[in-house]
């Protein structure tokens, strides 16, 4: 093969080599966010989502880890155990101080399963009554 020729494979093995690279980095990096101060002073007991929903006033004021999917929208931040999910088996979500997520990461996360720490807060129903409860205070964050 001449020496010309070989040129535009080489340019494509490249290219292509490239894109699957930056692609699958791009897959691949997880979300987290934390606020170190309350992560080192708060300790939360690690509950199922489904346990949680069953016996919901049982966890009224403490911290819990839990998880699940996530969904965002415009009047939306929520959790629940399935990515479509009706609102009364869902969870309000409300950041602590200190867990600072922009827009553009809550975008980012929609639909994604992630594990959160925060206290549960049962007289509090989210946007409009609409949920089970609100997940209140939360200062641990990440996307699995």
């Amino acid at each position: 093969m001449k020496a010309y020729m070989k040129t535009p494979y080489l340019l494509v093995a490249v290219t292509t080599s490239l894109f699957f690279a930056t692609s699958s980095c791009k897959r691949t990096k997880k979300l987290f966010f934390e606020n170190p101060l309350a992560v080192s002073t708060t300790e939360a007991a690690n509950i199922p989502f489904e346990l949680l929903t069953k016996d919901i006033s049982h966890y009224q004021g403490r911290f819990v880890e839990t998880e699940g999917i996530f969904h965002w929208s415009l009047e939306e931040c929520s959790l629940s155990a399935v990515v479509s999910s009706d609102r009364p088996n869902m969870f309000w979500l409300s950041l602590g101080e200190g867990l600072n997520i922009d827009l553009a990461s809550f975008e980012k996360m929609d639909g994604e399963h992630i594990i959160l720490r925060g206290k549960i807060d049962t007289a509090s129903k989210g946007q409009l009554s609409q949920y089970l409860a609100r997940i209140k205070q939360v200062y641990y964050w990440k996307v699995l």
